[in-house]
């Protein structure tokens, strides 16, 4: 990546390789994996439940592939919102459609990120007992603070706390479990 003279008001291409990846992993990881999982697992009782996950990481390369496959065919920036205009028309139904995704971005993203620290929320409840409903909704906007705080930054630093945050994730996703397996997760 070259390094070019940065002017102000301009974007800086600032997110690498490994920083783009990163992040978004991380996207597509989210928090549902450490919420879901240990329930599925009390439920089954037992590994068949990872079956589920080993389905949805082959849909999600497939699923990859596809989007790999529209940014060499239309290069550009805006993702879906320009693919959904070229295969719409950008003069007729694409505007529209690309509006939509826009609308249901802007919807859903604060949702995700709500969810996420609500499921923050649900673990330091487990680890620390019954905190009561309000105490829970403040770390959950504790965590929605912070994380807001955090990318507010430099790109370059966002790049960096997303490769830190993916290997935390990872270790922790392919972590070794507890030596007693009849551990159960008794107030999630």
């Amino acid at each position: 990546m070259t390094s070019r003279p940065e002017q102000p008001g301009t974007l800086v291409r600032g997110i690498g390789l490994w920083g783009a990846t990163s992040a978004n992993m991380l996207e597509m990881i989210g928090v549902g994996p450490f919420i879901t999982i240990p329930l599925l697992l009390a439920k089954m009782n037992g590994p068949q439940a990872i079956l589920g996950w080993v389905l949805g990481a082959a849909v999600a390369l497939c699923d990859g592939m596809v989007w790999a496959e529209l940014g060499a065919a239309m290069p550009g920036a805006g993702g879906p919102y320009h693919y959904l205009s070229e295969a719409y028309g950008p003069r007729s139904l694409g505007r529209m459609m690309s509006f939509l995704f826009i609308w249901e971005t802007v919807f859903l993203a604060p949702l995700s990120i709500g969810s996420g620290a609500v499921g923050f929320a649900q673990y330091v409840r487990f680890l620390s007992g019954d905190l009561g409903w309000a105490r829970e909704k403040l770390i959950a906007i504790a965590v929605c603070v912070v994380i807001t705080a955090l990318l507010y930054r430099d790109i370059r630093s966002v790049g960096r706390l997303s490769i830190v945050m993916w290997v935390v994730v990872l270790s922790t996703a392919g972590g070794r479990r507890h030596p007693d397996r009849h551990v159960r997760l008794r107030r999630l």
